[in-house]
Order: structure tokens, then C-alpha cells, then sequence
């Protein structure tokens, strides 16, 4: 039943009404920043309780119904405005989402003290897409390609142009070589290896080389949110 009284409170709050006016003893709020990661979230802000218990919470979701809620956390009615933070679990990757802080005082006898509660202002933030990453950085070449093994740490495809790229003296400079590129697709939390044709200009710096090995270099552009880590590579034929 007190859950239901506080989702409509909360909903009524986003309407406008609901609250009464605000004496010296109405909790106040102000939504904060948020550090994000691919499936969850911290969520930050000030709640100032003006010298009544208060309880705090972020409600979150991905419109402006929410429909999530933090772990309740609370402050004594002694407490200055304070700095508060909860985590926001369950989300998806890649994913726009609502949020807002909302601060509920108890009376002294702990019952829910609705007319003097208060909500901070809407605001979103955006999940990460998750980690492209190489497995490994020596890449074998046989029969003019280089077998190239992408991992995906994440809850969505991971999509990228790789591309591989070495150095060549070229009398008193040095130019940038491009051994490969393709366009890849690795599916959530799985393993590919992908076969990039190498130039022949690459080719022929491989073959020329000690040991039929040159160093180089693994780039990526990928998606917004979706990170990748340039990588020293060798490759090896």
C-alpha cells in the first residue's frame, strides 16, 4: 500500500499537483549528474531535509513515466543539504533514459509526510553501446589475409571499420602504409575472427621484413557510446 501511495505521489508530482505549499520543513531536491556504464548507473543530487527524517530515491525509465525506482535511502532532519547518490540497475545498452530525484519527509511518529515532499527536475542521460576489443595483437597472414579476433563486450551488436596500418621509410621520410580495412559486425558478448585482405603494397613490406614480421597498427570507428582502443599490432607471415 505505501508503494502505491508513493507512485502516485510521484505521479502526481510530474502532473504538477500534489504537493502542498512548501513551508520551512519541505524537503527540497535538485537532480544531478549521472556516471553511466552500458547496464547500470549512479545517479546524483542534493536533498536538504529543513529538519525533518527524510527518505530519498531516484525514479528512472525510459520516458517520463519512469517506472523504476533506486533503493530508498534517508537523511536525519539534522542533516545540511547533502550530496546524495543511488545506482540504477537493469537498463540497456545504448538506451536514452529519464531520471529524476524525489525526497519524501516522515512525520515524527515515521509515517510518509506527503504534502512537504519534492521532486528535482527531469533529466537524461544516455547508456554506453559496450566494448569493441582486439584478442589478439599478433595477426597471422596467410594467402594474402590477416585473421584478424574481435571480441564484443556488450548487450548489442558491435559494429566497426577496422582498419590496419603500418610504417614505411620512403627516403628521408616515413609514410603511413594501409595493410587493411573492413566493416565488421560482432554479435553481443561473442568471438569472430574476420579475414582482412592485405594490400600488396603491405604485403611486400612483410615479405622484405626479418622474420616476415612488421609492426602496425589496429584502428576502429565505431558506433557513438561504443568504445575501441587503438592497439600496437605485428603481423606475421
Amino acid at each position: 500500500m505505501l508503494l502505491r501511495r508513493i507512485s502516485l505521489w510521484a505521479t502526481l508530482v510530474a502532473a504538477g499537483t500534489g504537493l502542498g505549499a512548501a513551508p520551512a520543513q519541505a524537503a527540497t531536491t535538485y537532480t544531478g549528474q549521472v556516471s553511466m556504464g552500458m547496464t547500470a548507473a549512479t545517479g546524483y543530487g542534493y536533498v536538504d531535509p529543513q529538519g525533518e527524517t527524510t527518505d530519498y530515491w531516484f525514479s528512472y525509465g525510459t520516458t517520463t513515466d519512469y517506472g523504476q525506482s533506486t533503493k530508498v535511502g534517508t537523511l536525519a532532519g539534522s542533516a545540511p543539504a547533502t550530496l546524495v547518490a543511488a545506482q540504477m540497475t537493469k537498463l540497456q545498452a545504448g538506451t536514452t533514459y529519464h531520471y529524476r530525484l524525489l525526497a519524501l519527509p516522515l512525520t515524527s511518529s515515521h509515517q510518509p509526510d506527503w504534502a512537504h515532499g519534492s521532486a528535482g527536475q527531469d533529466e537524461t542521460f544516455t547508456t554506453t553501446r559496450g566494448n569493441l576489443n582486439l584478442v589478439s595483437s599478433r595477426l597471422a597472414v596467410k594467402r594474402g589475409s590477416a585473421a584478424v579476433a574481435l571480441r564484443c563486450a556488450s548487450t548489442l551488436d558491435c559494429m566497426a571499420n577496422v582498419r590496419l596500418q603500418t610504417k614505411a621509410r620512403a627516403g628521408r621520410s616515413v609514410k603511413t602504409v594501409s595493410c587493411a580495412a573492413r566493416r565488421v559486425t560482432v554479435s553481443p558478448a561473442a568471438r569472430s575472427t574476420f579475414h582482412l585482405r592485405v594490400s600488396s603494397a603491405c604485403l611486400s613490406l612483410l615479405r622484405a621484413a626479418a622474420g616476415h614480421r612488421i609492426s602496425g597498427t589496429a584502428t576502429a570507428t565505431v558506433p557513438t557510446r561504443q568504445s575501441w582502443t587503438d592497439q600496437t599490432v605485428t603481423l606475421v607471415g
